[in-house]
């Protein structure tokens, strides 16, 4: 897939979990969020963190942001899911 999304998933769970997973397997893992919102209220950046609980699974999620970017015409929410799972704000639960 060329979309900078997917190619995203892709390398950001291929790191984390191993590269035998297909990108449904991908798309469909889980977000589990392991703590409340550790973001400012009132930022974008709280706000994305709102979609993880909304959206469920990380196809969801990239469906949303994909949204919000061409909305907000600029990347919207791209570092977030690794930056978050570094920081063990969120984990993936594989399928």
């Amino acid at each position: 897939m060329n979309d900078f999304w997917y190619r995203y998933v892709d390398e950001h769970l291929t790191r984390a979990y191993g590269g035998d997973m297909t990108m449904e397997t991908r798309l469909n893992a889980r977000i589990k969020v392991l703590e409340e919102n550790p973001k400012q209220s009132g930022t974008a950046s709280h706000d994305r963190f709102e979609l993880y609980a909304k959206c469920r699974t990380v196809g969801a999620y990239i469906e949303e942001i994909k949204k919000g970017t061409e909305e907000n015409g600029r990347n919207y929410g791209s570092p977030d899911l690794k930056w978050d799972s570094e920081r063990n704000f969120i984990e993936f639960e594989i399928p």
